[in-house]
């Protein structure tokens, strides 16, 4: 019989399952953020925006897309960076890097909005 060996991760299993399951967290809203995107271009190419604002959908969509890619690549990086401390116990927590995303998902979020407004102001008229 095979002795099995004890390993560094596993000493803090539950701190790596709890890293496991915020790094999916932050796929799921990079995968939503880029979904909005991909939404605000489609409306975009069916012609249904505002005329006042040409390819607004369009940009809107890239940016969301490129904002979901930022959070996916952000979130590996971090996910490996917390991995590394929580097994050397130096892990601090990252505050900043969540008021930048929160900040630029609002920041979306707000552009959406007007977006939206506007796209269903001219529907009604």
């Amino acid at each position: 019989m095979e002795t099995k060996k004890t390993t560094v991760d596993s000493k803090y299993i539950q701190q790596h399952l709890a890293n496991e399951r915020t790094y999916l967290a932050w796929l799921r809203t990079s995968i939503a953020v880029m979904g909005v995107g991909t939404l605000a271009a489609t409306l975009e190419a069916k012609g249904i925006l505002a005329k006042p604002f040409p390819y607004a959908g369009l940009v809107l969509g890239l940016l969301a897309i490129l904002m979901g890619a930022l959070i996916c690549v952000v979130s590996t990086y971090n996910y490996f960076s917390n991995r590394k401390a929580i097994n050397e116990q130096t892990y601090t927590s990252v505050f900043r890097l969540v008021w930048w995303i929160s900040a630029g998902v609002v920041m979306l979020a707000a552009l959406l909005g007007l977006y939206m407004y506007e796209m269903m102001r001219n529907v009604q008229s």
